[in-house]
């Protein structure tokens, strides 16, 4: 950047030089009105006598036309701003047939840029780099995460979120909601959990069936693991000598799972094992155990491994989403 006092002390010389000597008085003059444009608009000249704005603050490129070309990340007349993160808003106007949100904005059109240090200062209720992601009630009540639409759409706990898929719309980023801790509901995940499911004097009503399959071919296995329902491990381990009763019993004991109806004692859970001795491997074998959820109604979260330390072997699950009656 020039230093305009030069230019003021040049003007002055030139002045007095167009007083002494007429035959010297347009090039003088010419010279005279360019050091008072430059002074009176506080322009810098460059070597090819463009005037730019405070030689663009040293981000961008000076023109011929006299106008900075900013490098990224800046703009203004003389590239001294600094620019904000950009993000979409969340309210915006149609401008065509279901189009809309197909713009960005600094700070999302929700908070404040620094442009001094190109950071935002977000509304109440917004929040990250840009702005753009919503805030979560209450932060969960610190008895949750906040997450994003994107984030719980590969989301599978085998609580709250048990379909995984992809989402990648305007707002995958921009809304956003709790997922709860095991235990805990509500918007802001404040309130505790109870069990819930079908009324049990209910004489029919819809199971689901998933299927163990425990397979030993042509091995003997060995090793152990662990069950995972409604986002809790289940109690105990289970090894290859393990029955379907211990399976059953283990699970009617996860908070959650309804027990045995105290009317006609009928068992909420029932594991059937097609081997001869009731257990969910064998040797040498492949053994399926059918494990029915007789009372907990409704699209069940899914069961699967907290644990799988099982060797020479493996052990699976088939999923069989099938409606029944209650016998």
């Amino acid at each position: 950047m020039y230093n305009l006092d030069r230019y003021r002390s040049l003007c002055a010389k030139s002045k007095m030089m167009m007083q002494m000597n007429v035959s010297r008085r347009l090039g003088l003059y010419t010279l005279f009105i360019v050091c008072l444009l430059a002074i009176l608009r506080g322009l810098s000249v460059d070597a090819a006598g463009t005037f730019c704005v405070n030689d663009c603050s040293g981000r961008g490129k000076c023109t011929s036309w006299g106008s900075c070309v900013c490098f990224t990340g800046y703009e203004g007349a003389d590239c001294s701003r600094k620019q904000c993160p950009t993000g979409y808003p969340l309210t915006a106007t149609a401008n065509a047939t279901d189009a809309a949100h197909s713009d960005t904005f600094m700070c999302s059109n929700q908070g404040h840029c620094d442009f001094k240090t190109g950071s935002c200062s977000c509304d109440p209720g917004f929040t990250g780099p840009s702005c753009s992601r919503m805030k979560c009630y209450n932060d969960c009540s610190n008895h949750g995460k906040c997450v994003t639409l994107r984030e719980s759409a590969v989301l599978n706990d085998g609580y709250h979120f048990n379909r995984t898929t992809v989402y990648n719309l305007w707002d995958a980023d921009v809304m956003t909601g709790c997922q709860c801790d095991p235990g805990w509901s509500g918007a802001d995940c404040s309130e505790r959990s109870c069990e819930y499911g079908a009324d049990p004097r209910t004489s029919s009503l819809p199971t689901e069936i998933v299927t163990l399959v425990c397979s030993c071919v042509p091995y003997t296995c060995s090793g152990k693991f662990k069950l995972q329902f409604l986002g809790m491990p289940v109690q105990g381990w289970f090894t290859p000598s393990s029955t379907a009763t211990d399976v059953a019993n283990a699970l009617m004991a996860v908070p959650g799972v309804f027990n045995s109806n105290p009317i006609n004692q009928a068992k909420s859970v029932v594991v059937h094992s097609n081997s001869a001795n009731g257990k969910i491997c064998g040797e040498n074998t492949v053994v399926s155990s059918s494990i029915q959820f007789r009372r907990n109604r409704g699209d069940l979260p899914a069961l699967s491994f907290y644990a799988n330390l099982v060797t020479g072997g493996s052990v699976m699950f088939q999923v069989r989403w099938r409606t029944t009656s209650r016998p």
